[in-house]
């Protein structure tokens, strides 16, 4: 499965629908972004399968396929023997217990060694649906009972990150990326998802500099070569890890400033979490980054960086619903700080206007000005023709405002430059779902089915386009693409 962008789903109403239109990661973020509860089920035929969500956190998986049975799961690892495994299922159907009690009441499964296997068990659940691409799922929103569920605390982006890993589309990387230099990403909001890296991922992103070139890096690590560009495509997937455009200047950033992560007791986090949402409003951007005026771009850094490493909303699992959301608003401030006091202009602008928290008030920006901001930057990028960063400022709107027809329309239309066909399509349909009328989007989505070998469909599109404009330019130079066979 490929993605341009974990930008998550969010719709009116009963969330539901086929796989066909809707991809497994963007509903996931999209309850981990609105902090939803319940459980969504996803049936195919006979096959059902359940992921338990609690205030955006995933905390079980279930499935009535025997191949995703704690117990088949155990097998698989020759964790556990198959005699144990079949009388583990009689008395499973003899007493009534769930399976996993009875692998730990039997002995066949240390206590200590449960939640692990449950982990284990969720991720090959939610591996399987991958593949159910015309699978019907509904969130059936609402408390759950938990009491024999154990809470296993799973990462929304942990999950995605490694899903990409394993469908990773390395050719893509070797065709069209091996020349050009990678670098850490802009937006704080994807450098600090909470993904969990091996070693050989840490000595893979260590080399990541802003100036070192991938196929560099494959020379560098004594890792085999397909095994790199898994994680370099994920990395890029999830945006935590950006092409760098020629003449860009290196963002300077360390891996070291990414992964170190501070911790924290519960009870210590959510009264820090409680203070910083009673005051945050009051301080100025300087004071809630803890710098001084005069400070430099590398301390703003820096100290951004240290806040968001402890402050990110990813970082942090099964948290009430109101501190989650208290979380956020903190963090959206302080990210408001960061991006306006490491801009010369916009901090000078700033500070020409006063530091009162009445100003901060009337001047901060909320999640919605901050994507129009970023979908701007985009629009000029694209004007360059410097798609890449177009992409990611669009996808960074996006972030901020799900809502914005135009901001998936650019961002479809960016993919299909950098050659993102499959995830151009998918930004615009959601463009059109957010704006069924639009004919340019339609349009651009002929031109995309161009690309990918489908001139029928196109044709379909542009036609649609011309019965309601007859002079629309570019499903007018679609059509003639088509007649002469030149696409």
């Amino acid at each position: 499965m490929q993605s341009g962008l974990r930008i998550g789903l969010a719709k009116l109403g009963v969330l539901q629908g086929s796989f066909l239109h809707y991809k497994l990661s963007d509903i996931l973020i999209g309850l981990q972004k609105t902090v939803k509860t319940g459980i969504l089920v996803i049936q195919h035929g006979l096959i059902n399968k359940e992921l338990y969500i609690k205030n955006g956190d995933m905390i079980y998986a279930t499935s009535n396929q025997e191949a995703d049975q704690l117990g088949s799961t155990l097998l698989q690892q020759k964790k556990l023997g198959r005699e144990h495994y079949l009388e583990a299922l009689e008395q499973e159907k003899k007493t009534g217990l769930h399976h996993s009690e009875v692998l730990v009441r039997n002995g066949y499964l240390k206590p200590e060694n449960l939640v692990p296997a449950l982990k284990l068990q969720a991720h090959i659940i939610i591996e399987s649906m991958l593949a159910l691409e015309e699978a019907h799922f509904i969130f059936q929103e609402g408390p759950f009972s938990s009491k024999n569920v154990l809470t296993l605390k799973l990462s929304m982006s942990n999950v995605i990150y490694l899903e990409l890993k394993k469908h990773a589309d390395t050719g893509l990387i070797e065709e069209y990326l091996l020349d050009r230099v990678v670098d850490f990403s802009a937006s704080p909001l994807k450098l600090f998802q909470h993904i969990t890296m091996d070693e050989q991922d840490k000595a893979i992103v260590s080399l990541v500099d802003g100036k070192t070139k991938i196929e560099e890096i494959i020379k560098l690590t004594p890792y085999d070569t397909n095994n790199v560009l898994q994680t370099i495509y994920a990395l890029l997937e999830a945006r935590i890890l950006v092409i760098k455009m020629d003449g860009e200047t290196p963002r300077g950033i360390a891996f070291e400033d990414v992964v170190e992560k501070i911790q924290d007791l519960p009870d210590a986090l959510i009264v820090k979490i409680e203070k910083m949402h009673a005051e945050y409003k009051k301080k100025s951007y300087h004071e809630i980054l803890g710098i001084y005026q005069n400070a430099a771009e590398d301390e703003i850094k820096r100290a951004y960086f240290k806040l968001a490493k402890e402050f990110h909303p990813d970082l942090h699992f099964n948290l009430p619903r109101d501190m989650k959301k208290k979380l956020l608003e903190v963090f959206i401030y302080m990210t408001n700080a960061y991006l306006t006091l490491k801009d010369p202009q916009q901090r000078k602008t700033y500070r020409h206007a006063g530091e009162s928290s009445e100003v901060n008030r009337t001047n901060f920006m909320k999640p919605g000005e901050i994507a129009e901001s970023r979908y701007l930057e985009g629009q000029t990028s694209f004007r360059k023709k410097e798609f890449e960063n177009a992409a990611h400022s669009f996808a960074s709107a996006i972030y901020f405002d799900n809502s914005a027809a135009k901001y998936h329309y650019l961002y479809g239309c960016a993919l299909g430059e950098i050659g993102k066909y499959k995830d151009a399509l998918e930004a615009l349909k959601k463009a059109l779902e957010l704006k069924s009328s639009d004919l340019d989007t339609l349009a651009e989505m002929g031109y995309i089915y161009l690309k990918l070998g489908f001139p029928l469909r196109a044709k379909g599109h542009f036609k649609k386009v011309l019965e309601k404009s007859p002079s629309h330019t570019r499903a007018t130079e679609g059509m003639r693409l088509i007649k002469t066979g030149k696409f």
